[in-house]
């Protein structure tokens, strides 16, 4: 696909991975119910709409969360489940 782009051809390809589109886009054009929601580099909507945090959940959390702690990493806990 990146050689037919490379010759001036226009490459449609549809997926709802964002990790697949990542690997094989240079823009993106995000289309949802018939209207744009995107036209952008790729690494711009990445950089836009990346979270910077982790949910985890699993029995051992609270360790988890006291080997974070040096790290001064802010963890909300509930139960099971931390966010990152």
């Amino acid at each position: 696909m990146r050689r037919m782009a490379a010759e001036g051809r226009a490459v449609l390809m549809s997926s709802h991975l964002m990790s697949e589109m990542e690997l094989t886009a240079d823009h993106l054009i995000v289309i949802g119910r018939g209207r744009l929601i995107a036209d952008t580099p790729m690494a711009a909507f990445i950089d836009a709409h990346s979270g910077r945090e982790v949910l985890v959940r699993g029995p051992r959390v609270e360790s988890l969360r006291r080997m974070l702690s040096p790290a001064r990493r802010r963890c909300a806990r509930t139960a099971r489940t931390a966010w990152w």
